[in-house]
């Protein structure tokens, strides 16, 4: 099974939902790293995950000192992913729920193209609006179309 590291990135998360997604992502990668884009006093962070039983070598917790915006955020934590030599890094916000399985789907959808022998840059889920239960498709852009 190819190793996957998932990279989580958080401004002020909410607790209980902070705490589903690391449970749905330690099922399912080898390793998560959250980066903690948040001032250098607010620890909700650490208290929130506090209560959370994990085995705390595959949470690894970087704490930013400050809101560096989702582009720094995101780099850094996929330079300390890298370091883990991955074959995948997925990348999640903080309001995220992946299904049990999709990861698994990320990586047969890889597996399905790559056989085509195209060229993969991304693989992404579809998302679920849980209000109106309408299923939004991955966006692909094809030329001359705009992402259909």
């Amino acid at each position: 099974m190819p190793k996957v590291c998932a990279i989580i990135i958080t401004f002020q998360p909410n607790c209980r939902h902070l705490i589903d997604l690391v449970v749905s992502l330690l099922r399912q990668c080898e390793k998560i790293y959250i980066v903690y884009n948040t001032e250098p006093l607010d620890d909700s962070v650490f208290e929130c995950l506090l209560g959370l039983s994990y085995n705390s070598e595959k949470v690894s917790m970087l704490r930013l000192g400050s809101n560096l915006g989702i582009a720094t955020a995101i780099n850094i934590g996929i330079k300390e992913a890298l370091a883990e030599s991955p074959n995948f890094i997925l990348l999640s916000d903080q309001d995220s729920l992946p299904a049990d399985d999709m990861v698994l789907n990320l990586l047969l959808a890889y597996e399905n193209l790559a056989r085509s022998n195209l060229k993969i840059g991304a693989v992404g889920p579809t998302f679920t609006d849980l209000y109106t239960k309408i299923t939004y498709p991955f966006q692909v852009e094809l030329p001359k179309h705009f992402f259909y």
